[in-house]
């Protein structure tokens, strides 16, 4: 099926599964996890302003970069502001945007136009609950980062009920796969439900760290990478040296911004962990970005059924 990548997926099981059986430092694995994230991680959003210029079929030609950043600009500063004003209420809108998003990479090659209201729940059902499995299955550590920025009961008082909340989010992706079933096929089902028992078994061997930096800069953000370059060269020229020059500039850019807010944070003396600060600097960017892959998925959408 298209934009399955059934040989990217093996080798991403492959090196998953190598970095919960190899003996590696908890340096070395926090290393891998830290490039796979500045890397490939960042690069997958950097390339934004390639994919709004060829979101919108007829206007290619009207688009303006001062008009984009203008408009993403806007929306990380609009995230920052709540994130400040509203730190429990960022945390929730984040988790559910970014579950919605990461299903939209994993599902979005089901034979479902993009535009059915089902399609979309089993993107939601699946994020979720894989986000749900990565935070459980590493309780403590996503406890602590929680409290850096927010005494909610209503959140840290979930925690109370991991064991229930481990088997919540499997069953939510489960049944996420179960509903895609007659708009997929036996193999790809199979694989699928393979994919969440290895997210299962990393959450619960490696650190919260490794196991987000797998999920996000394997899971999504590489497949996400050749998602765009396949639907980009079907319009335009171009090729993975393409999506590297064009990603580059802003992945520096966004690397210099986190590290100028880490910095600050440090010499403000912050409460909040710095770990949690790179996912705050991380949500900031997912917003404009997840609004624009809307945008693109559903033009190739219409490319597709005709």
């Amino acid at each position: 099926m298209s934009f399955f990548y059934a040989n990217t997926r093996l080798t991403i099981v492959l090196v998953s599964l190598s970095l919960v059986l190899l003996p590696l430092p908890e340096l070395i694995l926090n290393t891998i996890s830290l490039i796979l994230i500045g890397t490939v991680g960042l690069m997958h959003g950097a390339t934004d302003h390639v994919l709004d210029r060829y979101s919108v079929k007829s206007e290619t030609s009207q688009w303006k970069i001062r008009q984009f950043l203008f408009k993403y600009l806007s929306i990380l500063a609009i995230m920052a502001a709540i994130w400040l004003a509203l730190p429990a209420i960022a945390l929730i809108f984040f988790i559910l945007v970014s579950g919605y998003h990461f299903g939209q990479t994993q599902l979005q090659y089901l034979g479902l136009s993009e535009s059915k209201r089902l399609k979309k729940m089993l993107y939601f059902f699946w994020g979720i609950g894989i986000i749900g499995i990565i935070v459980f299955f590493n309780a403590d550590e996503s406890r602590a980062l929680i409290e850096s920025i927010t005494t909610s009961e209503q959140i840290l008082g979930l925690f109370k009920w991991e064991l229930e909340l481990k088997f919540l989010a499997i069953l939510f992706s489960a049944l996420a796969i179960i509903w895609s079933f007659p708009y997929s096929t036996k193999k790809t089902v199979f694989v699928e439900f393979f994919e969440i028992l290895v997210i299962v078994i990393y959450s619960q061997y490696l650190s919260l760290l490794v196991s987000f930096a797998l999920f996000f800069g394997l899971w999504h953000s590489l497949r996400a990478s050749q998602v765009q370059i396949d639907k980009l060269n079907s319009i335009i020229a171009f090729r993975p040296m393409d999506f590297v020059r064009n990603s580059l500039p802003f992945t520096l850019i966004s690397l210099l911004g986190i590290l100028v807010l880490l910095f600050a944070s440090q010499q403000f003396k912050s409460s909040i962990a710095s770990e949690m600060l790179f996912l705050i600097a991380i949500s900031m960017l997912t917003m404009p970005h997840m609004f624009i892959y809307e945008k693109f998925y559903n033009r190739f959408d219409v490319i597709r059924k005709k």
